[in-house]
């Protein structure tokens, strides 16, 4: 299960966005390859090292832990790197007046990157350190770390797929193609995960200083977070906007596939 959450998981998504900035272009298959064997050098050896933050429950010292805790926050690292050399040519590109058909697909792309970062990195950090760990398991902090990170890490990588596939279909069949639907389900989406993070990391903060000075068992009853109703009904607000830029994107890769019109 370790190795899985600091290895595969990043190695993965990783591996993904490689395929998919060769495949739009932006950069060369060498470079794709050389950037990979790199990344694959450095998420091993974090993703390996990285598992040292889970072991406090089996009572290893503190420098296994302290260790583990910082290379876990370096895995996203590779996939930013990668987005960032794809960032610079696509805009070389742009400025040499060269077309760049498949901006859809990489706003997804980059999303993805974004938010792995976010999610696994920052919010990973927070909880990375045992005595956080050990008061906050089965909180609400962990929900910003595991939820923003799943779906920047295999979320938006799907929906990325999804355009990607879509947008080669439209330039095959000469079909009608517009981005705008498509940047307002991203933005919306988006807004609606990063603001997920606000309610679920201040009910987590809460519920771990509870867990410090009334014991772990009553953080997780129902009366412990009472104090916190405004924050939870606050959480309404980005779940909303996640069902709907999720709604939006639905419904324009429908059009987009099923429903797409020949140009005039």
């Amino acid at each position: 299960m370790f190795l899985w959450v600091e290895l595969t998981f990043e190695l993965f998504a990783a591996g993904v966005i490689a395929f998919f900035t060769v495949s739009l272009g932006l950069i060369t298959h060498k470079t794709a390859v050389r950037v990979m064997f790199f990344e694959l050098f450095l998420i091993s050896l974090s993703g390996t090292l990285g598992v040292g933050h889970h072991l406090w429950w089996q009572g290893l010292d503190k420098y296994r832990i302290a260790i583990g805790g910082i290379f876990s926050a370096l895995e996203p690292l590779p996939l930013a790197l990668m987005i960032i050399e794809a960032m610079r040519n696509k805009r070389e590109k742009l400025h040499s007046g060269e077309e760049f058909s498949f901006a859809v697909p990489f706003m997804w792309i980059a999303g993805s990157a974004i938010l792995n970062w976010i999610g696994a990195g920052f919010f990973g950090m927070v909880i990375n350190t045992p005595t956080i760990s050990y008061y906050s398991h089965g909180t609400y902090l962990i929900m910003p770390h595991g939820h923003v990170a799943l779906l920047g890490a295999f979320g938006y990588i799907s929906i990325a797929f999804l355009y990607m596939t879509s947008r080669a279909n439209a330039l095959a069949n000469n079909y009608v193609w517009s981005d705008k639907i498509s940047a307002y389900g991203f933005w919306i989406l988006t807004n609606g995960a990063l603001l997920f993070a606000l309610p679920t990391y201040m009910i987590g903060m809460e519920q771990t200083q509870t867990a410090m000075e009334m014991g772990y068992y009553y953080t997780r009853t129902r009366e412990a977070p009472v104090d916190m109703q405004g924050w939870m009904w606050f959480r309404t607000v980005p779940d909303v906007l996640m069902i709907l830029g999720g709604g939006i994107v639905v419904y324009d890769l429908v059009q987009k596939t099923f429903l797409a019109k020949k140009k005039a």
